[in-house]
């Protein structure tokens, strides 16, 4: 990606998340970058085009990291590595600074399918296909023989989201601390590996 264009989105991103959608404008994504709107047309169609290829940007930045993370914890054994898996899943979902992420996601994504078909892909693409990768390797074949790896891993994902999610969309909770993130992945854990057994 251009320098410029890695700058102008994460500019964007940060006024969107601190001003929303339609209170920033890209005058006051210019003020911040420095150039023109010109450049800004140059480079992306129009603001909504900027809006959805940050938040892309940022999704994907977000994803890369947690692939990255998790893979290098592969090698633990089943409930190790849900311990570490869970708490990095949530905290990639619910993590402090996600919830006006998730707010605006939500408030612009029904406009465009693509982007909402493309974050879900991303999601089962890195995130569940890993997981189930690592769940053929832990888990007892008869188990497998009567759920899929594939099935299991987003069951268990499900559950780590679960109504945490919705509490920070619509501000019951505002952010979730390390210890009540460790807690819920904790509960979410024991119910799982005890389905399993």
């Amino acid at each position: 990606m251009e320098g410029k264009e890695e700058i102008i989105l994460k500019v964007a991103l940060e006024l969107f998340l601190e001003k929303g959608y339609e209170n920033t404008s890209l005058n006051d994504i210019v003020k911040v970058t420095g150039g023109s709107l010109a450049t800004i047309y140059k480079k992306f169609e129009n603001k909504n085009t900027l809006f959805l290829k940050a938040l892309k940007f940022r999704a994907e930045t977000r994803l890369e990291n947690l692939k990255i993370m998790i893979s290098s914890k592969a090698n633990l054994d089943l409930p190790d590595f849900l311990n570490v898996f869970g708490n990095e899943y949530c905290n990639f979902f619910i993590g402090e600074d996600n919830a006006k992420f998730l707010r605006l996601v939500l408030e612009r994504t029904y406009q465009d399918i693509n982007f909402k078909q493309e974050c879900a892909k991303a999601d089962k693409d890195v995130i569940i296909r890993f997981l189930c990768e690592v769940f053929e390797k832990k888990i007892k074949k008869e188990i497998l023989n009567e759920i899929s790896a594939y099935n299991l891993a987003n069951l268990y994902c499900s559950m780590i989201r679960s109504n945490k999610i919705f509490d920070l969309i619509f501000n019951s909770k505002e952010i979730f601390t390390k210890d009540e993130l460790s807690e819920h992945v904790k509960n979410v854990n024991i119910l799982f590996l005890r389905a399993l057994r």
